[in-house]
């Protein structure tokens, strides 16, 4: 299992940290670098939604001599001039050697310059003309296979000459039974995605998340109505203890 971590400039999306600080402020956010050193990682996936603290965690993880593998996340779809709610999903963007670097910028930029809702969007066009250097991922939330078989949406990739890696995850959910059948002869990794770092932190991550995404709407840590949030597992003591039993 592959712990891919993501930080707080995911906004909403986590309360980790990433820094060359280890000395941690007391109350401040948890930092990714500490947990990797402290359980002998030898790298960092970090997957995020932007590229805002690509550089602050390339300079952290070499500072500690850790291989950083950054990845960001994108909506795709078949047209991003003329995008449609029902065929949006996600990839990850990796970067693969650092002659793609100066794609990744390019394609974080076009997405950055053709939003639907707020979201960043890439169409595959594109990504194919800036693919050099960068691999592509399939997540498990938010993909073409989640969305087609849990919200009835209608997302075709266009993945081409592409045999992506499809990422699998186990976090206790009602719809791990019906995507994971679905991963059956693809090119699979088990992954955990991590916002969090205990299962305690919930209620903190929970917190910043409704005051960062409320949306106008009326919600609270007794009702969220968030997506996806009826588990606590999205954090590394979960990974731990995965990992001490298997």
């Amino acid at each position: 299992m592959i712990p891919i971590f993501k930080t707080r400039y995911s906004l909403a999306r986590s309360i980790l940290d990433i820094s060359e600080e280890l000395k941690q402020k007391e109350g401040g956010a948890d930092n990714i670098i500490q947990i990797a050193l402290d359980h002998g990682l030898k790298e960092v996936v970090l997957v995020e939604d932007n590229m805002s603290c690509f550089i602050l965690a390339y300079n952290a993880c070499r500072k500690h001599g850790l291989k950083l593998r950054f990845g960001l996340r994108l909506s795709f779809c078949s047209d991003a001039t003329q995008p449609k709610a029902d065929e949006l999903h996600k990839n990850i963007v990796f970067l693969k050697k650092s002659a793609g670097y100066e794609n990744l910028v390019k394609i974080s930029t076009f997405a950055a310059t053709h939003p639907f809702e707020g979201e960043p969007v890439v169409d595959y066009d594109f990504f194919h003309k800036h693919r050099d250097g960068l691999e592509l991922v399939v997540p498990y939330f938010d993909s073409y296979l989640y969305r087609n078989n849990t919200e009835f949406a209608a997302c075709i990739p266009q993945f081409r000459d592409l045999n992506p890696i499809h990422l699998l995850e186990r976090n206790e959910l009602p719809t791990d039974q019906f995507i994971e059948p679905l991963l059956a002869g693809k090119s699979v990794v088990l992954a955990k995605s991590i916002f969090y770092k205990n299962r305690d932190d919930i209620h903190i991550f929970t917190t910043r998340k409704l005051m960062e995404k409320s949306g106008g709407k009326r919600r609270n840590l007794e009702c969220p109505n968030l997506e996806n949030f009826c588990s606590s597992e999205f954090c590394w003591e979960s990974y731990q203890d995965y990992m001490n039993k298997h």
